[in-house]
């Protein structure tokens, strides 16, 4: 049966496939190791996808691999419509920001940040100058004498500062403290909320679940679970779906309930059974 969908609905759908990133059964080997297998991911404007997995799982490479910094063995990545890797305007409405940011050690976050905006076609100093202060960071110091959380906050203001339409971030609050690992969750947040499309991996199952609409777990290599953060709630141990924990036994249930959760995706992750 042909379903016909208006022809302004379609518009949107395709608008918003484009509006963000696509990983197509991508398979990356370095000689005989094959580190990624076969993964499926789509990010949709407006959309935070948690990406978890333990360290060596394969998030890094499959991140890598979508930014254009590595070539896909077999499938394909795509953001905005195109590989990262072959279009570098692209790259200025993206915000990637890696585990573990490194830059030029003599150079202050203040010239970080104006290289980096003359990569991207200009400067917005009023939003550099509210994510300074929202990160406390001071951009005057240069990046050699920064602490390992500074210098992600420096990591994390040249990801945002150009208002991206698609964020790609590899482990982002490394180094944070708590109270800037709130203030970061805060800004993808807000990203989301104006539309953006948003990736965020870690292998912290509170912090994606605080923000995420949708997880994908990854394992050795191998996508072993995605699902939407309500349904991997309202799944039961033997995989049935129960419509809300809530109606069928109140508070007490549900906590319990969400604690069976919890140590079932903490199980998935690492491999053990069930």
């Amino acid at each position: 049966m042909t379903v016909l969908v208006p022809a302004t609905a379609a518009v949107d759908l395709v608008e918003q496939i484009l509006a963000g990133a696509l990983v197509d059964h991508l398979t990356k080997r370095f000689g005989r190791l094959t580190a990624v297998s076969d993964v499926n991911l789509r990010v949709s404007a407006g959309e935070i996808v948690g990406f978890l997995g333990p360290n060596g799982a394969g998030k890094t490479t499959t991140i890598r691999t979508l930014m254009g910094f590595l070539r896909p063995s077999l499938g394909a990545c795509s953001v905005l419509g195109g590989e990262l890797g072959s279009d570098t305007r692209l790259r200025r409405r993206v915000g990637y920001l890696p585990g573990d940011f490194r830059a030029d050690l003599g150079m202050t976050g203040a010239d970080l940040f104006r290289w980096f905006a003359e990569l991207r076609g200009g400067l917005n100093r009023r939003r550099v100058d509210e994510l300074v202060e929202r990160l406390q960071l001071d951009p005057t110091r240069k990046f050699a004498t920064l602490s390992k959380g500074n210098r992600q906050k420096v990591g994390v203001v040249q990801a945002f500062m150009h208002d991206p339409i698609v964020l790609i971030l590899d482990e982002p609050t490394s180094g944070l403290d708590p109270l800037m690992q709130h203030e970061f969750l805060g800004l993808v947040r807000d990203a989301a909320q104006r539309g953006a499309a948003v990736l965020i991996s870690s292998h912290m199952l509170p912090e994606v679940e605080r923000i995420a609409s949708r997880v994908a777990i990854i394992r050795a290599g191998q996508l072993v679970m995605a699902s939407t953060i309500d349904e991997l709630w309202t799944t039961r141990d033997d995989g049935s779906s129960c419509t809300s924990l809530l109606a069928i036994g109140g508070q007490a249930r549900a906590e319990c309930g969400r604690a069976r959760a919890t140590l079932r995706v903490v199980r998935t992750i690492c491999g053990r059974p069930g």
